[in-house]
């Protein structure tokens, strides 16, 4: 077996993920993506295998511990979507282990000859019962200290029945929520919030991006999909321990008649 670097690259777009409870679906449907970069001179056939207990490769239990991913072509890259599902667990947990990339000469996946482990961590928290929790609800119909760049408090959907949320929908390529937080001095400090993209009839839709001052915290790794129900993002702060940081959250190449909404934003932090 030669050495994978010199047959390919691979690189994960969720090499440590943050997981909120609240109001979890059961089970757990988790997406990501995984960059390969076919480095040889041939087309090669690549076969995810994971090691990551509690999880399976899929979006239904039970699912399966290998996922055949293709071909990439000589010297191209390619992004797989890599789902994957677990049950909800009864506490907070820690799920770590490997996820190891195998690279074959042929389609029936005989001949291989290189791989690659990639270390991942998942965290899955209850963040809104952490000792140090600040949350922005906007069910007072106000920003709540956010400031607003083509959205505005809106009531017409809500995490919350009766509530309030923010809506983005305006015809500015870019549009943003921000707001100076202290950040808790803990040894774990999330961010995390609720969203939902509706989309009219164009195909360009949002990209999405977390800032703490300048650092780029969070990048959604590919266009947000559309869904009609409330998703959620979440976020390790933990390096920002204690200081305080504009945080920003930007969406981009919006297109007319497309919205967002996002709800409950939550910073939380315990040791």
């Amino acid at each position: 077996m030669v050495n994978a670097y010199l047959i390919f690259e691979a690189y994960l777009n969720a090499d440590k993920v943050c997981i909120d409870k609240k109001w979890l679906a059961d089970p757990i449907n988790h997406k990501w993506y995984l960059t390969v970069k076919n480095q040889s001179a041939q087309t090669l056939y690549f076969k995810l295998f994971n090691a990551i207990p509690n999880w399976d490769f899929g979006t239904t239990l039970p699912g399966t511990d290998d996922k055949e991913l293709g071909a990439v072509s000589a010297g191209a890259s390619k992004n797989f979507l890599i789902d994957m599902v677990r049950e909800v667990p009864a506490g907070e947990i820690t799920d770590e282990g490997n996820l190891t990339l195998k690279a074959y000469t042929d389609a029936g996946y005989s001949n291989e000859i290189a791989s690659a482990d990639l270390y991942v961590t998942i965290d899955i928290a209850d963040t809104e019962n952490w000792t140090d929790v600040e949350i922005f609800d906007f069910n007072d119909g106000t920003a709540q200290g956010w400031t607003l760049y083509g959205f505005s408090v809106d009531s017409s959907r809500s995490v919350e029945a009766g509530g309030y949320s923010l809506r983005g929908s305006t015809e500015l390529k870019d549009m943003y929520i921000s707001r100076t937080i202290s950040i808790p001095n803990c040894t774990k400090c999330f961010l995390s919030f609720f969203y939902v993209v509706y989309i009219d009839y164009d195909d360009r839709v949002q990209n999405l991006r977390i800032y703490a001052d300048e650092d780029m915290v969070f990048q959604y790794p590919s266009k947000l999909p559309e869904h009609d129900y409330w998703d959620k993002i979440s976020v390790d702060l933990s390096p920002y321990k204690g200081e305080s940081k504009l945080i920003k959250i930007v969406i981009y190449d919006v297109s007319t008649n497309n919205s967002m909404w996002i709800d409950r934003i939550v910073i939380a932090g315990k040791d």
